[in-house]
Parts: C-alpha cells; structure tokens; sequence
C-alpha cells in the first residue's frame, strides 16, 4: 500500500527518466552540484545505469560520486553480472564497459574524500539514505543545502516522520547534528523509479485474478493508504 493513495500515480518510467535528466542537467549547466538520496540496492544501480547511458552519449561529462552503502551493492553487482538484465550483460560482456565503473563515476570512502567533494564544482553525489535517515546524505546537505545553485532530487518514497518527507514537504529549516541548517536548494521529487505498485495497478491486479480472493490484506504502507487501498479493494470486488 505505499502507493495506495487516492491520488498516488508513479510516472511512467520514460518520462521519469526524462524529467530526472532534465533537472541534473539544468542544475549542473548553472554550476550546482545534484544530490540524489537513494536506495543502496537497486534505485542506486538503476540511476547509475541512466547516467552512465547519458555518458556514453557523450550528453554530458560531469563527475558522479558514490557514498554510503552503495559502494558495496556496487561491488556485488560487478562481481556477477550473470544476475544483472541483458543490457547490462551485453555491455559488460560483449561491449566491455561495466556502467558502474565508468570514469566519471568515483567512489567516496572516508571524510577526507568527502570534503574534497564539497570543493568540487558541478557534479553529482548519489548517496545514502535513500529517505535522509542517516548516511553520509546528512554530511552533504549540511554543507550543500543553503545554495540555491544545487538540487535534491529525491527518486524514492520518504515514509512519514523521516528528515525527507520533510524536506519534501517545503520544510525551510532542518537539523543535523543538533545544527540548524537552511534549506535553500531546489527540491525534486521524480516518481516513476519505485519497484512499488501504484493504486491503479494494484487494483488492476487483484481484479485479473483467476479467482476472487476471499479476503486481502494491505500492509507496507501508511494507515491511510492502507485504509484507502482496502476500502478501493472492498468496493470493486465485494470482499472483505
């Protein structure tokens, strides 16, 4: 139910691509720097992946920075590119380019790399955690969101009571490390990157069924979306 909302809708997966591109290259073609808080695994190799296809384009030549726990999924899925989609098998193994060890793209591992970030120009730091929970993410808006030059573009959902849903609500001030730090940069939200179902597709779901379910259970959600999501349900199938 996390996307079981009334008006909850993901984007579709091109236009989301699209739209996260266009503001990467709006931010770093005025010389800011582009945070993209994410999850380690998946989300992370996901916007790696379209980044390095922009690069290969030559649509821009820009550095990536990696921090957080993404470094180690990375590491996994370089070891067995077997796993991965045919795509990325086909350019690792045909094609001989790994996305996830491009050039540009250069791995953050201690505090001293990480200040040498802050004196970098414009860029992109691909970081954790995905909803601002904790992680070096913290690090980077202390020293970056007062500068209405950068971004946050947020790719994934920022559950209720975390410091994303509310930056992601407008909040102007925030705390980190007990200091209050202004939240100057330009806030993005781009759907479309979730592995979760919206409220749409979840009900097209249950009604494709062979069989009507006795009863179904939402969960993985806030307490409305699942009250949403289950009242929608009861409604459309006349079970409990």
């Amino acid at each position: 139910s996390t996307y079981g909302g009334r008006d909850d809708e993901q984007t579709d997966r091109d236009e989301a691509n699209k739209k996260f591109l266009s503001k990467v290259k709006q931010t770093l073609n005025k010389g800011g720097k582009v945070i993209v808080p994410a999850f380690a695994v998946g989300r992370s190799q996901e916007v790696l992946g379209l980044l390095a296809d922009e690069m290969e384009r030559d649509y821009f030549d820009y550095p990536v920075f990696i921090d957080g726990m993404i470094r180690d999924a990375n590491a996994l899925h370089s070891a067995y590119p077997e796993f991965l989609s045919e795509k990325v098998q086909k350019k690792i193994f045909e094609e001989d380019e790994n996305p996830f060890l491009q050039d540009n793209i250069q791995t953050i591992g201690s505090h001293n790399e990480r200040k040498e970030v802050f004196e970098e120009g414009p860029c992109i730091i691909l970081t954790t955690s995905g909803s601002i929970t904790g992680g070096p993410v913290l690090s980077y808006l202390e020293e970056e969101a007062d500068d209405p030059d950068n971004a946050l573009i947020f790719v994934g959902y920022q559950f209720a009571g975390s410091l994303g849903r509310e930056i992601q609500n407008g909040a102007d001030q925030i705390t980190i490390n007990g200091e209050e730090v202004e939240v100057n940069l330009d806030v993005n939200s781009v759907s479309g990157f979730s592995a979760h179902s919206d409220r749409e597709q979840i009900i097209d779901f249950a009604k494709d069924l062979r069989s009507t379910p006795n009863r179904i259970f939402t969960n993985h959600g806030e307490e409305k979306k699942c009250y949403s999501l289950a009242s929608a349900l009861h409604k459309i199938l006349h079970i409990d």
